[in-house]
């Protein structure tokens, strides 16, 4: 069962930058570290993406379109799109791109 919004709490700068990248599209986790680096500042380590790529999945915020082992493809979920909004101040450049990315992105 997926947990309702206001039980996920908040997420951490990794996290939500995650959920930002995957609003344009499936993303590689490799591709994942390297726009998370972009957004930050500075290099996501493969501990803080993976553990973070893992609690998201768990939450039903993304889900993995690869079950080989190795690097996979991930896409955000209807609960991660509703999620990220909440995460950060709308001000905040990431929350504002996955905004704009929301709006474009097909139904």
């Amino acid at each position: 069962m997926s947990p309702t919004l206001p039980e996920l709490g908040r997420f951490t700068e990794t996290s939500i930058c995650i959920l930002a990248a995957l609003t344009a599209g499936p993303r590689h986790s490799i591709a994942l570290a390297t726009e998370v680096g972009a957004m930050t500042g500075s290099p996501v380590g493969p501990a803080t993406l993976l553990g973070s790529l893992a609690r998201l999945e768990c939450h039903g915020l993304i889900r993995a379109l690869d079950a080989a082992p190795g690097p996979r493809r991930y896409r955000i979920t209807e609960l991660g799109a509703s999620a990220l909004p909440g995460q950060a101040h709308p001000t905040h450049p990431v929350v504002r791109t996955a905004h704009v990315r929301l709006e474009e992105a097909p139904r």
